[in-house]
C-alpha cells in the first residue's frame, strides 16, 4: 500500500467539502510524489542527491513535493478542527450560559481543576470524606474573584483556536499567498493531467477511454477530453478563489479576536458570525 500525502477530512460541513475538493484537484501531484522506492533504491538515490557536484535530482523534488502536500493536508485538518471547535464552544456557551460570562468562567475553573488538578494548595479543601482506598477526598474551593477566574474565561478558552504561541495551523495563521503555488496547480489542472503526462513521456497522442458499468471500455475523443479539462480548470479556479476567501476571513477573525473586549457579549456574537461564515464557506455563493 502506497501512503499518500493528502488525506480526506471526514466531515460533511461546507469547509470540509471545500478542503477535500481542493485536495482532489491535487490528486495527480499527490500520486506522483508518493514514495514507491525500495529502501535499496532510496539509498542509492539519496547518496547521489547528497553528492556536492549534484545540481538537481529527482529525489530532492519528490521529497519536497511530498512534504509540501503533507503540510497542506495537516493544515487543512487543523484549520477545520479549530474553526469547528471555536464555533461549537461559542454555541455551547450561548445555549448553556446565555449572557453569563462570569458563570462560564466559574464553572470552567471548577471543572478544569477537578479534572486536571492545580499546584496551588488553596484551590482544594478536605471534603471530610474518604475514598475506597481510605485516602482523603479533596474538593475544589469555589472562587469568584477575577484573578482566580482569569485563566478560565470564555476568551481564554477560545485563545487556543487562534494564531499564537502554538505550532500548526490555526485561525489566522496563513494567508492566500502561502497557498499560492498549490492554488496555481488547482487552477490549471489540465496542465498536470495524465493525458499530457502520457503524451510528454511517449511523444504520441494518448488514447483515453472510460470504463462502463459492464466493465467494457469506450474511447473518449480528444475534443471531449479537452472540454472536460477546461471544465476542471474552471472548477479548480472557483475552488481556489473560495479557499482564498476563507483564509482572508480567518485573518479578519484573528484580527478581531486580538482587539475583542473579553467582557462584552456582543463581541462574542460578532466573532461567532465570522467563524460561522468560515465554516459555511459563505464568502461567496458556495457550490458545496
Amino acid at each position: 500500500m502506497i501512503v499518500r500525502a493528502l488525506h480526506h477530512i471526514k466531515a460533511e460541513d461546507a469547509l470540509a467539502k471545500l478542503f477535500n475538493e481542493y485536495m482532489r484537484c491535487l490528486s495527480t501531484p499527490d500520486l506522483v510524489a508518493a514514495p514507491r522506492q525500495s529502501m535499496h533504491k532510496f539509498r542509492k538515490q539519496y547518496d547521489r542527491a547528497c553528492q556536492p557536484t549534484t545540481k538537481k535530482h529527482t529525489l530532492t523534488h519528490q521529497v519536497f513535493s511530498y512534504y509540501h502536500l503533507s503540510v497542506l493536508s495537516n493544515s487543512f485538518d487543523l484549520l477545520h478542527n479549530n474553526v469547528t471547535k471555536a464555533v461549537n464552544t461559542l454555541e455551547s456557551f450561548f445555549e448553556l450560559y446565555g449572557e453569563d460570562l462570569h458563570g462560564f468562567a466559574f464553572k470552567n475553573r471548577m471543572r478544569m481543576l477537578d479534572e486536571y488538578g492545580s499546584d496551588e494548595d488553596d484551590d482544594f479543601y478536605d471534603a471530610g470524606e474518604k475514598d475506597e482506598e481510605g485516602e482523603i477526598v479533596w474538593a475544589v474551593v469555589p472562587k469568584h474573584d477575577a484573578e482566580s477566574l482569569r485563566h478560565y474565561t470564555l476568551y481564554e478558552e477560545l485563545r487556543s483556536f487562534f494564531k499564537g504561541e502554538y505550532e500548526g495551523e490555526h485561525i489566522g495563521s496563513s494567508s492566500p499567498e502561502d497557498f499560492a503555488s498549490l492554488s496555481n496547480i488547482v487552477e490549471q489542472q489540465s496542465a498536470f493531467s495524465f493525458r499530457r503526462m502520457i503524451e510528454a513521456m511517449s511523444g504520441k497522442p494518448a488514447n483515453i477511454v472510460t470504463v462502463q458499468d459492464d466493465g467494457s471500455t469506450e474511447p473518449v475523443s480528444l475534443g471531449q477530453h479537452i472540454e472536460d479539462e477546461i471544465n476542471e480548470d474552471l472548477r479548480g479556479s472557483q475552488v481556489a478563489q473560495l479557499l482564498n476567501g476563507v483564509l482572508l476571513q480567518g485573518r479578519h477573525a484573528f484580527a478581531f479576536f486580538k482587539k475583542m473586549r473579553p467582557e462584552e457579549l456582543a463581541d462574542y456574537h460578532a466573532l461567532h458570525a465570522l467563524l460561522l461564515a468560515m465554516r459555511n464557506v459563505t464568502t461567496t455563493p458556495s457550490p458545496f
